[in-house]
Formats: structure tokens, sequence, C-alpha cells
């Protein structure tokens, strides 16, 4: 039996009297007859017995489970914990590495762009406005990717912090299935960026 459970019994065997701090014993008794003899005059003292180590026995056999099962399901919750918070550390370290090098690769169009310079030869005038179209459809591009990794970046912060802050026993399946959303919309962006 662990701590836990230990202390539980222990509290149980304080309230019914059946530990050292009660000197007289207990007082309480259970009733072995139905209520209803009272109501035929039938009962009497003899119906009653004290309560005892087997009596607390029974109880806290009754209302062991339960507590193993919200033990286990603390356990399974921390795993599922420590779990989003690695995988939620993971896919951040992953979202700023590919932004800064989005916003490092546009950098580079913009500064190869603004270098071009129009030349008198027509042809080469039509080259590089062929060219800039090009880099600008590039650029565009990456805003857009740009702006869907934010997006998706806030949208974890959000459901990370959500999660925080309504604890582990106050989420539910659809909380954590919304959170694998977001994580697979996450690497969703993070593929089309490779």
């Amino acid at each position: 039996m662990n701590d836990k459970l230990q202390q539980i019994r222990n509290i149980l065997a304080s309230h019914f009297g059946l530990t050292d701090e009660c000197e007289d014993g207990t007082y309480l008794y259970h009733l072995t007859r139905s209520k209803e003899a009272f109501s035929y005059g039938t009962m009497t003292l003899d119906d009653f017995v004290e309560v005892d180590e087997e009596f607390l026995n029974e109880v806290f056999e009754g209302i062991k489970p339960v507590i193993e099962e919200l033990q286990q399901e603390n356990e399974q919750n921390a795993k599922m914990r420590e779990f989003y918070k690695n995988k939620w550390l993971e896919d951040r370290y992953q979202l700023k590495k590919q932004l800064q090098q989005v916003q490092e690769e546009n950098e580079k169009l913009r500064k190869q762009l603004s270098m071009l310079c129009p030349i008198a030869d027509l042809p080469t005038i039509e080259s590089l406005l062929v060219e800039k179209e090009i880099y600008m459809e590039e650029i565009s591009k990456l805003n857009n990717l740009l702006k869907k990794l934010y997006e998706a970046s806030t949208k974890l912060d959000v459901e990370y912090c959500t999660y925080l802050n309504r604890g582990e026993h106050n989420l539910s399946v659809d909380d954590y299935e919304k959170i694998c959303d977001v994580f697979i919309e996450v690497e969703k962006y993070l593929k089309e960026f490779e």
C-alpha cells in the first residue's frame, strides 16, 4: 500500500475512533438490520455492532480502487503534460529557426532586387524585369509563409498557455485533440518551408 492510501486509511480510522487518539474507543455503531425494524418496534441494542477494524477494512477496500484509478490518471496526466511541454518547446524552437531563415532569405532577395539596375540595352531590361517579377513572386511566397509561421506560432502559444492555465485535471479529450491539431498544423507549415 502506498503512502497516500495509508494516509487515507489513517484518516478514516481516526474519524471512526479506531486510533490511540480515542482512549475510550469508538462511539460509532453499525446497524445490522433493516431500518424498517424501527417501525415494528423489534429493534434492540443487539442489532447494533460497534465499528471495528473489520468495518474500516470493508470501507477502505470499497474506496481503494477509486483512489488507485485517480492516481493512475494523475500519472498519465503528468506524462501527457511532460510530452506536450517537450513537444511545445521543440516546435517553438523549430518555428523560431524557420522564421529566422525565412527572414534572412527575404532580406537577401530584397538586397538582390535593389541591386538590379536598368541598363540601356532593351533585351537586358526585359530580362531584368522578368527576373524582378520572379524575385517579387518569391518574396511574396516567403511573406505568406512567414505570416503562416507567425500564426502557427501564436496558435501554439495560445493552446499551450490554455493548457497550463486550466491544469491537467480540467483538460478534456477535446482539449488534447485541439492541442494535437495545432501541432499537426505547425508541422505542415514546417514541411512547406522545406
